[in-house]
């Protein structure tokens, strides 16, 4: 569009009409490539059908690069729904693939559907594997999208015979619930970014006690946690003894040359060096290592892998710009969870005696 606008005002310097009506005009020449119907849903059934049974191109005889096949899927009352994989890439990869993921996307286009993408791993890179896209009104059907979703996964279990044995999704419900159901067998994984940004956001509300914490319940899901261990309002509520430090813990802040270090500074290497001057000035300073000592062997392609990963993952963590908030939408908490819990509660620390 750039291109086409700069070329239009060489020739008319001062058009009598503005870009977007010229950005309007190539749309409309552009949708009837694809357009096939003015009904958007019919008319991407009729374009994957299309892709669906491709012709070789009249002029070079080439079969299309991309070929789909469409998934079929129930309908479900408030939701329109499509699906579709890719056939030649999963005859490809497909017996390879033992690790699925579904990512999805908000508000893709004016109409407000949302896409769920399938991808498979492949020698450590995801393969696009298919795509279910959603459109759910103010009275869609309970369950609807769960249903849709679980669709998706049982064609590929039964005809492409996709055998995972790790699953992975972001904090949805349906997905996870769609995941457990067609893939009881495998392991199913959170996405580390989502999981991570869940708990900073929860932690981030003032006003909202906890629900009722049962020890024996914790203890039998996480055995390492302390069977001693009650939240301090439990504790009031029984009328136990209990013991808050008046004070805040103690901080020892380390300082090297002014500056705050997470960790003590690195001590100075006393290792044997040789020193190479040229002309008075220091050029290279090489380390003089016993021949008896072993040096380990380090892999270039993966040094540093995992510190990189996490820098990601704070740097997206950062740009959320979070704040702490009085409290949040119901959505976020579990049954049971109090509104207005008194100031400085949630920062107690309870200890049984």
């Amino acid at each position: 569009m750039a291109q086409l606008w700069d070329g239009i005002l060489k020739i008319i310097p001062n058009p009598p009409f503005t870009r977007k009506v010229i950005s309007s005009m190539l749309s409309q020449i552009n949708a009837t490539e694809w357009k096939r119907d003015p009904d958007e849903l019919k008319s991407a059934k009729i374009l994957l059908d299309e892709f669906s049974h491709p012709e070789p191109d009249p002029t070079t005889g080439k079969t299309p690069l991309y070929s789909i096949e469409s998934i079929p899927l129930l309908e479900e009352p408030g939701f329109n729904a499509i699906a579709f994989c890719l056939p030649k890439i999963l005859r490809e990869v497909g017996g390879r693939v033992r690790e699925i993921s579904l990512d999805s996307a908000w508000d893709t286009n004016g109409s407000c559907y949302e896409v769920f993408a399938l991808l498979g791993e492949v020698y450590g890179s995801g393969m696009p594997l298919g795509y279910l896209l959603i459109q759910s009104s103010s009275n869609a059907a309970a369950g609807g999208k769960e249903r849709f979703i679980r669709q998706l996964l049982a064609h590929f279990r039964a005809v492409w015979k996709i055998k995972a044995i790790i699953t992975l999704s972001d904090k949805e419900w349906s997905e996870i619930n769609a995941f457990l159901a067609e893939y009881p067998e495998a392991k199913h994984q959170l996405c580390f970014w989502h999981a991570l940004r869940a708990l900073k956001k929860r932690l981030s509300i003032l006003r909202r006690m906890p629900a009722h914490y049962d020890v024996a319940l914790a203890h039998s899901e996480f055995t390492w946690i302390d069977k001693k261990f009650i939240p301090i309002a439990q504790c009031q509520d029984l009328q136990m003894n209990t013991w808050v430090a008046p004070n805040a813990i103690p901080q020892v802040i380390v300082r090297f040359q002014g500056v705050p270090m997470s960790s003590a500074p690195k001590p100075i290497s006393t290792t044997p060096s040789l020193t190479l001057r040229l002309n008075g000035v220091v050029r290279a300073i090489v380390p003089r290592l016993k021949p008896s000592v072993e040096q380990p062997v380090v892999d270039a392609d993966n040094e540093g892998e995992e510190g990189d990963l996490m820098d990601d993952v704070e740097n997206f963590l950062d740009k959320d710009n979070d704040e702490d908030e009085e409290d949040g939408p119901d959505w976020m908490f579990e049954d049971g969870e109090k509104h207005c819990i008194p100031r400085g509660c949630r920062h107690r620390v309870c200890l049984q005696g």
